[in-house]
């Protein structure tokens, strides 16, 4: 398999739009479509086919639970909601008045069998799907890697490619959308573990629930509990004093990524603690606010880690003289992978710029510089 195309996924994962969770239910979509070897599925060249229709289903059915609940779960990072909103809550309005819910829409739908008016509504919700899916998500998956829209996902408004009369309504008369072969491949082969189906944690939950007694267990209520970490919030409450003590003994300190002279300051993560999940003191040092503002939850390249290796090397050796145990055990377990000897500043610094290009290369997340 091209490595290549694991890495790109990795990076749409995490750098691609994130303002909704469309590029998630796409993603999820199409896994799900080639997990189940739709027949409807066509290679053609370097490239996969799939009616449009399916996909707008698999969303009708992702979003539906999240719509239904008097607490809705957000979506979308605008006032206006999901573009479809409206549409999918009259849906279920329909269902709910009705006495019925989700599974009997799934059947209606599946089946093609529903009254003119139910009929109506439908077609209304998959065409405002569609246009979102194949104006959206579609379009920017791919961006930050390729630098062009629709670099990975292509849209295909005609349907020339699917001249079959279904049943169905709901399978044709949305166009096609594609996606190149090697993608295509690496989601039938991993993409139950992308999207969780078969993940550590979800075989866990389904032993563990296998396994129990207990009446008042679900699979939700697992997983939850198996994702519960040891270090859950941030915490630079030590760290600070350090520095505070500092500006108080020589008046000032100075911002690690700019140089500045600071009385006012924030201790910044340098592997953000969103990602590394990370409280040790060497990867807390003190940042303008301004800076650390921008910075957020990016990474700091390697070359701006050198270029700023003679502040991070100061912060250190302060912190080592202030709390030498708990800064030496935490560095050697963090960083070093061996006791701390003479020398060790140059080291660890190899080591963190190894993180970041690690984070950045392999992991997708976003990179960041002055």
């Amino acid at each position: 398999m091209n490595s290549e195309v694991l890495i790109n996924i990795s990076n749409i994962l995490e750098q691609d739009n994130k303002t909704s969770t469309y590029k998630f239910a796409l993603l999820r979509g199409v896994i799900d479509l080639i997990q189940e070897s739709s027949p409807f599925i066509r290679h053609e060249g370097k490239r996969v086919y799939f009616p449009m229709g399916l996909l707008i289903n698999k969303w009708i059915f992702y979003y539906y639970p999240l719509l239904s609940d008097l607490n809705t779960i957000p979506q979308i990072n605008s006032a206006k909601g999901l573009a479809f909103k409206n549409e999918l809550k009259a849906i279920i309005d329909l269902y709910q008045d009705s006495g019925e819910g989700m599974s009997v829409l799934y059947h209606d739908i599946k089946t093609g069998r529903m009254d003119a008016a139910y009929n109506r509504s439908i077609r209304n919700l998959y065409s405002k799907i569609n246009r979102t899916i194949a104006g959206m998500p579609m379009k920017h998956i791919g961006y930050s890697i390729y630098k062009r829209h629709y670099s990975i996902f292509q849209f295909h408004a005609e349907t020339t490619r699917s001249p079959q009369s279904f049943s169905n309504p709901f399978i044709q008369g949305f166009g096609v959308f594609s996606i190149p072969v090697d993608y295509f491949d690496a989601f039938k082969l991993l993409g139950s573990f992308i999207s969780g189906r078969d993940s550590i944690l979800s075989k866990w939950a389904d032993f563990s629930l296998s396994s129990s007694s207990s009446k008042h267990l679900n699979r939700s209520e697992i997983i939850s509990r198996l994702l519960i970490e040891p270090i859950t919030d941030r915490d630079v409450k030590e760290s600070k004093q350090y520095f505070s003590n500092l500006i108080s003994q020589s008046g000032k300190i100075q911002c690690v990524w700019s140089g500045r002279d600071l009385q006012q300051f924030d201790v910044d993560h340098v592997l953000p603690f969103s990602i590394w999940r990370n409280n040790d003191l060497w990867n807390l040092l003190p940042s303008s606010k301004k800076i650390n503002n921008q910075k957020r939850d990016r990474i700091p390249t390697p070359s701006m880690i050198q270029d700023c290796r003679v502040r991070i090397i100061d912060n250190w050796n302060l912190l080592y003289s202030k709390n030498q145990n708990r800064f030496t055990n935490e560095i050697e377990a963090g960083l070093l992978g061996h006791p701390v000897a003479t020398g060790w500043q140059k080291e660890a610094l190899s080591k963190l710029q190894e993180n970041a290009e690690y984070l950045i290369k392999k992991r997708g997340y976003e990179e960041w510089k002055i």
